[in-house]
C-alpha cells in the first residue's frame, strides 16, 4: 500500500482532433520530466472514462511538498505549455475509474533483468570498440570514459528500444489501454526514468487529489 503522504498530480486534456500522436510524444516528455524532480515515485497517461478524446495525466509523488515543487517548477510550466499545444485542458475533468493510489512497482527481479538487457550490451560495445583506444590513459580515465560511453548508450540508445520491447511485460497491467494509443510505449519511459532526448521538461494526496 502507497504512504499516506503519496500525493498525485492531475491534470485532464481533451486532444485536438488528429493530433494525437503529437499529443502522445509530448505527455512523453512531460513524464520524462517529472521522473527527474523531487520525491517523484510513479506517473502515466489514461483514457477518461467513456471520452476516447480526453485523457488523464497523473504523476504521483512521496509527499505534498514534493508535488507542489513539481507543479510549480519552470520545467513543468514549459511541458505543460507544449502539451497545450496539442490539447485543450479540461478544468472541471470527469470522475476517474481509478484509485488515487499509485500503481504497485515492477518485481525487483523484472527490472534487474531488463537492466541488464541493456547494460551488457552496451559495456561490450564499448569495451570491444573504444576501451582498445584508450590503454595508455590511467585507469581513472578509463573507467570514466566507460561510465560516460555506457551511460549515453544507455539512455539514448539502448533502454529505449529496450522498454520498447519489454515494456508490457515490465509494468503489467499498469498500462494505458493499447487500442487508444498511437504510440503502444509512451507509458514505458518516464517509469524508467529515461530522460527525454528532443522535447522540453500537478497536488493531491492518495485520498484527496487536487485536479489543475
Amino acid at each position: 500500500m502507497p504512504d499516506e503522504k503519496a500525493c498525485a498530480v492531475v491534470s485532464t486534456h481533451r486532444v485536438t482532433p488528429g493530433r494525437m500522436a503529437s499529443f502522445t510524444t509530448s505527455v512523453k516528455g512531460l513524464l520524462s520530466a517529472a521522473s527527474r524532480s523531487q520525491g517523484y515515485l510513479d506517473s502515466r497517461m489514461e483514457k477518461a472514462s467513456g471520452d476516447s478524446a480526453t485523457w488523464l495525466v497523473i504523476c504521483w509523488f512521496d509527499s505534498a511538498e514534493s508535488a507542489e515543487e513539481w507543479d510549480r517548477s519552470r520545467s513543468h510550466a514549459t511541458w505543460r505549455e507544449y502539451v497545450g499545444r496539442f490539447s485543450t485542458r479540461v478544468e472541471q475533468p470527469p470522475p476517474r475509474p481509478a484509485a488515487q493510489a499509485p500503481p504497485s512497482p515492477p518485481p525487483r527481479w523484472k527490472t534487474a533483468l531488463v537492466t541488464l538487457i541493456g547494460v551488457f550490451p552496451a559495456v561490450l560495445l564499448v569495451n570491444v570498440t573504444v576501451i582498445p583506444r584508450v590503454t595508455g590513459l590511467p585507469l581513472l580515465v578509463r573507467t570514466l570514459v566507460l561510465c560516460v560511453c555506457v551511460t549515453g548508450l544507455m539512455t539514448w540508445v539502448l533502454m529505449p528500444q529496450v522498454m520498447r520491447v519489454l515494456g508490457p511485460w515490465l509494468r503489467g497491467s499498469t498500462e494505458a489501454p493499447s487500442s487508444a494509443r498511437p504510440d503502444a510505449d509512451w507509458a514505458d519511459v518516464p517509469t524508467s526514468k529515461t530522460p527525454s532526448a528532443s522535447l522540453p521538461d500537478h497536488a493531491a494526496s492518495a485520498t484527496h487529489a487536487r485536479r489543475r
